[in-house]
């Protein structure tokens, strides 16, 4: 099954308002122009947004996240920048 899933895909719709496109998204690659939002990023089934409502997708993320004040759950610094901060403060 992780065979097939690798080299077909994983079928999805778009969850933007009644676009029906479907399509297959690769896992670990860069989804094919798809958007996954971050919304829902603990359910098993994930929302997408196709290739021409990515912009929508990202921008419905990105006001959530602006007008609720709740942490990024993909934070853009890595984790090796906090963690050489946190040596430096011990120094």
């Amino acid at each position: 099954m992780d065979q097939g899933l690798a080299h077909v895909g994983l079928p999805v719709t778009c969850a933007y308002g009644d676009c029906e496109e479907t399509g297959f998204v690769k896992p670990r690659s860069d989804y094919g122009g798809w958007y996954k939002s971050k919304f829902y990023r603990l359910k098993p089934r994930k929302r997408w947004f196709c290739p021409k409502h990515y912009e929508k997708g990202r921008e419905l993320d990105n006001r959530f996240y602006d007008n609720s004040r709740t942490p990024d759950p993909y934070p853009e610094q890595k984790i090796d920048d906090v963690e050489a901060e946190l040596y430096k403060l011990l120094d």
